[in-house]
């Protein structure tokens, strides 16, 4: 399963397949076909995508562990925590 990141490009364009994606998607053999056609289709946008640069039908994927983010937070507060998490570990540590 591949998560999208909600940007209003994936919000206008949508991710469900249509029809004839789901007809095809749905058979045993036609599936491999459609696959294919996906691959294809998005060889071909990532090359544009890398010829024009960064645009408005940008549209990002992220892994599993997406779903357990409720909030984005600058990466100065992430480094922070994690600094003082280590030292209060080591604080810890160095006790016994």
């Amino acid at each position: 399963m591949i998560l999208t990141i909600r940007t209003p490009y994936i919000e206008r364009s949508g991710t469900r397949a249509g029809l004839v994606a789901k007809w095809l998607l749905g058979g045993r053999k036609s599936k491999h076909w459609m696959r294919t056609i996906y691959s294809l289709q998005s060889i071909c946008k990532l090359k544009q995508a890398s010829l024009q640069g960064s645009g408005h039908k940008d549209y990002y994927q992220a892994g599993k562990s997406v779903a357990g983010i409720s909030e984005i937070l600058p990466v100065a507060n992430i480094v922070e925590d994690f600094a003082s998490a280590l030292e209060q570990s080591s604080i810890l540590f160095s006790r016994h």
